[in-house]
């Protein structure tokens, strides 16, 4: 793998800037020329990555294998081939580095937490649970709260995959009152007359 040191990437964001600046390109054209950038070269950069074990559901946690765990986010690339992938959870192998996808986020049911908090049990749609084992606690709450929070965002943001989680009073709040985030007056505005049409 190539390393690139901080000095390297400032004199390349530099040159891309001055490229840019001498085309006269709008601040919206920079923008997006940017964020196509980015998601050509640093996709990574938007996946979180976990160590655990991936644990056979009835062996022993010792059994289990050593993977790293990367959660990828939806992606829509915007430049060609302007391909879209779904939010997934996949494991590279420690050994050899191969990647294998474990299941997608829609596939994902409900999370728990073994009482030392190092054990997860992940449910799945297809009714075969993913057991997994991480060195912390922490590291385990760390990765329950990725997952839920990514499922919240991309598929049904008042459904939480745990109750281990704690969210803040507000959003407790919300979520039982069906509340939901910040909209625009012209969402209100064109949800009251889509409403009143169908009276």
């Amino acid at each position: 793998m190539h390393h690139i040191m901080k000095w390297q990437v400032r004199e390349l964001i530099g040159e891309w800037v001055t490229n840019h600046q001498e085309r006269k390109v709008s601040s919206t054209q920079l923008k997006k020329a940017f964020l196509a950038d980015a998601e050509e070269f640093f996709e990574s950069c938007f996946c979180e990555e976990f160590f655990a074990k991936l644990v056979p559901l009835t062996g022993p946690v010792d059994s289990g294998r050593e993977v790293r765990l990367v959660l990828k986010p939806p992606f829509k690339r915007e430049s060609p081939p302007f391909e879209e992938t779904e939010p997934a959870l996949e494991a590279a192998s420690a050994e050899d580095g191969r990647s294998e996808l474990l299941c997608t986020l829609e596939d994902v049911c409900n999370i728990s937490l073994d009482e030392d908090g190092t054990g997860l049990e992940l449910a799945r749609r297809n009714g075969i649970p993913l057991r997994l084992a991480v060195r912390t606690r922490m590291e385990g709450r760390d990765l329950i709260s990725h997952l839920a929070g990514f499922y919240r965002l991309c598929e049904k943001w008042t459904f939480s995959l745990s109750g281990e989680l704690r969210y803040p009073a507000s959003l407790d709040f919300c979520i039982p009152n069906n509340v939901h985030g910040p909209v625009t007056n012209n969402f209100v505005e064109s949800k009251f007359k889509q409403k009143s049409k169908q009276r």
